[in-house]
């Protein structure tokens, strides 16, 4: 019949032992016990029920025999019917095996060779498991400490083969004597030597000879008095390369104290150095970088209460570490308790961001500065800060220029606003509000309310080229007309401006805007008397050039009946009436030279030609030709350097060349008359220059000599009209350049005139 879990069979052991079974068993040092199998209806057997244990058996399993008996064995063993333990019992009950002796059965039963009787309590058998006519004998022997001695020694043996042949050191053992007589594998490996190389003294070979002597000297003396060696060398590898080890050498001594062997071990340190090396020079790289950072740093160790500071922190505050030996920094730069407690708080709170604080100096200033705080894994806390005295005075600086502008904005009318391009968001100053005529109290107004002050006819023009300015990321100047709420219209000048923000996208204009009213209005009005004068100018030149021409009739026909007149009658009249005629003919002829040198000069601009590429080297041989004869006689030397090809009126600059070079011929020395004319390319014009040995000009006589009519000798030593230099200058005007001269009197005269590039 089957039993249900936890049901015992009631089982009368002395009916299937009987009475002839010694009490001894009971008593045995190893366990005993007698189980009969469970079947199933096809009579396979499915588990064991114990039918006697003895008393070690029920102290192996922490339970009472009578609560062992009749219970099945995998309600006592966890993982019994999963076990090679089950499939061992169940051939032994069925006579498959008999005799067995299984403490390798342990092994599979449970992890690592160990049969887990109690939590706490881990124990090793043999176990012999033996068929009988119940069913199954199963004895155990408990080889706990064997076992623990065996493993012990199995891994000290383990643990020192590994220890000698895969640590990354090389290692030796030596004699009291200190003759080394093994190594590890990483030695050969290192080495490449062998072991008949290294026999006696053959470890030397691999050493560096120029150590090798202090080497030696430092081993033989911890041979000598037993004392640990220790020294770092270099030792060269198989490919010929030294490198540096750490080596170590201890003394085992026995109970008395003598040595009886020495253990070595050689340590790879040549990357720890070379690390060691990096880090000395990362730390002396950072040292540097912040002492040089224009930033003050300062460094706390609250478990020694010291703070060091960088050299920028010095440079402002004054203080040295000495002056803040016991964490006293906090004291010397807040005196204040109170306030010294809010800094501390601050300090140790860590809070995100930045904090401004007021510190004194050693020398007493006051520090405004700013400060954040970081905290290292080791607890070191770095403070990091920012000395804000530059910043405060350019702040109070631009406070104050910024409260100047204001003002000057209200006296110079202009006003400046900023536009939000994003939200559309308008911000006027209050001098825009005045120069619009908007009430302050209607507020701010919408980027759509600013669009319906602008003028209707120019509001569009107004859109477009604020749209290209913003386009082309450039600023625009522009004039504009608003209408006020009165319905008054005002002149304006704008000035706009576009603000990049992030990813270099324009998102805000700035502008100011001027009331030009009053100026706009002189300017239109200037511009309508410029234009009448332009006018009145043209008809006067026009009405000269008529007037001169038409003079010119009646002053031959005077020359002509005077000349006549003096033919006809010369014998019959006296020496007085011949000279009346004289003067009647010098004056008809002189007034036909000013007349002459009118027309020329209003020629300038009404017989204008239209400028053309001139070649001017060309221009100054027809001037030679045509003043050949006045040359000639006053044996004067004309020296030209290069002369370039400009865009010019052809006439007009040979006018004014052969103007210049005869006014040099005029005002001449008695000594031999010299004329040296020349160029220059000076900030895209050029500059001409025409320079003489004459009698020179007075200093005072310069701003005239340009003018009309002016002369500064006398005429009848100097014959002319005075008008040839104003033609020149009217000349060099028209072609956008400008006139001057250098003089010197009796050392002669340098004149200059300009032309553009075009």
């Amino acid at each position: 019949m089957k039993k249900e879990p936890g049901q015992k069979y009631t089982v009368d052991f002395l009916t299937i032992i009987g009475p002839q079974l010694p009490a001894a068993i009971d008593n045995l040092a190893e366990g005993f016990a007698i189980c009969t199998p469970e079947k199933d209806q096809n009579g396979l057997i499915t588990d064991f029920i114990y039918l006697y244990v003895n008393n070690s058996i029920s102290e192996m399993s922490g339970m009472k025999k009578e609560e062992m008996i009749g219970r099945r064995m995998s309600e006592i063993i966890p993982g019994f019917l999963e076990s090679e333990y089950f499939d061992l019992c169940k051939k032994t009950a069925n006579n498959e095996e008999t005799n067995i002796i299984r403490s390798a059965y342990v092994k599979k039963l449970v992890k690592d060779k160990k049969l887990v009787l109690d939590k706490e309590i881990e124990r090793y058998f043999d176990i012999n498991i033996t068929s009988c006519k119940s069913g199954i004998i199963i004895t155990s022997q408990d080889i706990t400490e064997s076992k623990i001695k065996e493993f012990k020694l199995h891994e000290s043996e383990e643990r020192f083969r590994l220890m000698a042949n895969s640590i990354p050191q090389l290692s030796a053992l030596a004699d009291a004597n200190g003759n080394i007589y093994w190594y590890n594998d990483r030695w050969y490996e290192y080495t490449g030597t062998t072991p008949e190389e290294m026999t006696g003294l053959g470890w030397q070979r691999v050493h560096d000879p120029n150590v090798l002597p202090e080497v030696m000297k430092n081993w033989t003396a911890s041979i000598k008095t037993g004392e640990p060696f220790e020294m770092i060398f270099p030792l060269r590898g198989k490919d010929g390369l030294f490198r540096s080890f750490l080596t170590r050498i201890w003394p085992l001594k026995n109970s008395e104290g003598k040595v009886i062997q020495w253990v070595g071990t050689n340590t790879d340190i040549t990357e720890h150095i070379k690390a060691e090396q990096e880090v000395k020079r990362e730390r002396e790289l950072l040292e540097s970088l912040l002492n040089s950072i224009p930033v003050m740093i300062t460094i706390f160790d609250p478990g020694t209460n010291v703070f060091r500071f960088n050299q920028y922190l010095k440079n402002v505050y004054g203080y040295l570490e000495e002056d803040a030996v016991n964490g006293s920094f906090m004291e010397l730069a807040y005196p204040d308790p109170d306030y010294r407690n809010e800094a501390i708080k601050y300090m140790q709170s860590f809070e995100p961001g930045w904090r401004e604080f007021v510190a004194f100096a050693k020398d007493g200033s006051q520090i405004e500065s700013s400060w954040s705080n970081i905290r290292l894994p080791d607890g070191i806390q770095i403070g990091i800060g920012i000395d804000l005295r530059e910043a405060k005075r350019t702040e109070r600086k631009l406070r104050e220029s910024q409260e100047k502008l204001l003002d000057a904005q209200k006296l110079a009318h202009l006003g400046s606003f900023t536009l939000d391009l994003e939200s559309k968001k308008l911000e006027w100053t209050e001098e825009v509000f005045r120069i619009y005529e908007r009430k302050l109290e209607l507020g701010q107004p919408t980027f759509e309310e600013s669009l319906e002050y602008i003028h209707p006819d120019d509001k569009q023009y107004m859109l477009d080229n604020i749209q290209r300015a913003q386009n082309n990321k450039e600023s625009v100047k522009l004039e504009y007309r608003i209408v006020t709420d009165e319905g008054k219209i005002k002149y304006l000048s704008y000035i706009g401006t576009s603000i990049l923000g992030d990813k270099r996208l324009i998102n805000k204009r700035f502008g100011t805007v001027l009331d030009i009213t009053e100026r706009k209005i002189v300017e239109l009005r200037l511009k309508k008397t410029l234009e009448e004068l332009a006018r009145s100018n043209q008809e006067l030149e026009q009405f000269a050039y008529i007037a001169s021409h038409d003079l010119q009739e009646p002053l031959r026909m005077i020359s002509s009946f005077i000349r006549m007149f003096e033919m006809k009658y010369k014998n019959r009249i006296d020496e007085k009436a011949n000279e009346y005629i004289w003067q009647i003919v010098d004056g008809a002829n002189r007034m036909s030279s000013l007349i002459q040198d009118l027309l020329s000069y209003a020629r300038v601009t009404t017989k204008k030609e239209s400028f053309a590429d001139t070649e001017l080297n060309a221009i100054i041989s027809e001037i030679r030709r045509d003043l050949q004869v006045a040359i000639v006689e006053t044996k004067t030397s004309i020296e030209v350097d290069f002369l370039p090809e400009i865009k010019a009126d052809a006439t007009q600059m040979k006018q004014l060349l052969q103007n210049l070079i005869q006014n040099s011929l005029k005002f001449r020395n008695k000594e031999k008359t010299f004329i040296k004319i020349s160029a220059e390319l000076k900030d895209k014009e050029w500059i001409f220059t025409v320079k003489d040995n004459g009698i020179g000009i007075k200093s005072e006589d310069f701003d005239r000599i340009f003018m009309l009519f002016q002369r500064l000798n006398e005429k009848d030593k100097y014959p002319g009209t005075g008008i040839g230099l104003a033609i020149c200058k009217r000349i060099v005007e028209r072609h956008g350049g400008h006139i001057w001269l250098e003089s010197e009197e009796g050392k002669g005269t340098t004149f200059y005139f300009s032309i553009p590039v075009r």
